[in-house]
């Protein structure tokens, strides 16, 4: 965990300001740490690693070594885990759900709606291949299908979330709902895939892709300070999810491609942060086989697996 911390100090004479902290428990000697000179006169700032997380600590202001002032205390934040974020607790009924019967979901897929057709249309699936080196024995298996009959149907992409599916809107269309409570601020999102790339070969309406163009996956995390999760009707491109615009994010950051990616391969997405001050109340992490899903667009040839997600801190 980091702190940053600053201090307005006028008209100092001292030769060297620092910055002291310690554990607020701790009658101990302060842990001291430079600080460097902000463009606001009179301000210092600095930038303390190392600390634990959900951990007090007292911080003081340091003048050629004498206490500046009274000390702050700031407990840091605690650094959560994604639930099931080896993919590990699954449960079926008809449709699969990547949590345990009878458990608490956090992750959702498009999976209660696409099989409403029958169980052979799970377009997310536990499978029995772990990343290297995994305590894990499963993975998910995200594979883009077309769900219908002839040409009565649209493609599904492979998905998996944090959030829920709520049920159809109109005829095919569904509503999703991302976003899981969430007050931490993790500095990336790490964890294994590999991706099997297809041709587009279906495209719905105001499609950003055309058939024969190469399918495109993608991975993305972000925060946000949203009152409540954001719906996605997609009978309605209006409440489509656009990170570029959407100013409830408060950090955000993606793998987006049509590369192929045979084997199992690690990856970290910094989370790019728009605003240092704000407290985030959700996070979303999304994995697709099939980015342009929304629209209807995508590859039945389209297949990634994930696995072992973890957050960084």
């Amino acid at each position: 965990d980091k702190v940053s911390v600053s201090v307005v100090i006028p008209g100092t004479s001292a030769a060297n300001v620092q910055f002291g902290y310690r554990l607020a428990s701790s009658e101990g000697e302060w842990t001291r740490v430079s600080t460097e000179k902000a463009e606001e006169q009179n301000t210092y700032t600095a930038t303390i690693g190392g600390l634990s997380s959900d951990t007090q600590y007292e911080f003081v202001a340091l003048l050629d070594g004498a206490q500046y002032g009274t000390s702050t205390l700031a407990t840091t934040e605690q650094a959560r885990q994604l639930p099931n974020g080896g993919f590990e607790e699954w449960y079926q009924n008809t449709a699969w759900y990547p949590y345990s019967e009878n458990g608490s979901a956090f992750w959702g897929t498009g999976n209660p709606m696409s099989t409403m057709m029958g169980a052979s249309y799970n377009i997310t699936t536990p499978e029995n291949d772990p990343r290297p080196g995994s305590k894990g024995t499963k993975s998910a298996k995200l594979d883009s299908k077309f769900v219908g009959f002839g040409s009565l149907g649209k493609i599904a992409a492979g998905n998996m979330f944090t959030g829920e599916s709520k049920g159809m809107s109109t005829g095919t269309n569904g509503i999703v709902a991302f976003g899981r409570p969430w007050n931490s601020r993790p500095k990336a999102l790490k964890g294994w895939y590999k991706a099997t790339v297809g041709t587009i070969d279906y495209t719905g309406n105001d499609s950003p892709a055309a058939k024969g163009d190469p399918d495109v996956y993608q991975i993305f995390v972000c925060l946000t300070d949203w009152d409540e999760p954001h719906n996605v009707d997609t009978a309605d491109k209006g409440t489509f999810f656009n990170p570029a615009t959407d100013s409830g994010i408060i950090a955000y950051g993606e793998i987006r491609s049509s590369e192929q990616v045979a084997e199992w391969t690690d990856f970290r997405i910094e989370l790019e942060y728009r605003s240092l001050t704000r407290k985030p109340k959700y996070i979303v992490v999304v994995a697709t086989a099939s980015a342009y899903g929304d629209y209807f667009t995508g590859s039945t040839g389209s297949v990634m697996y994930i696995d072992d997600f973890e957050l960084e801190y």
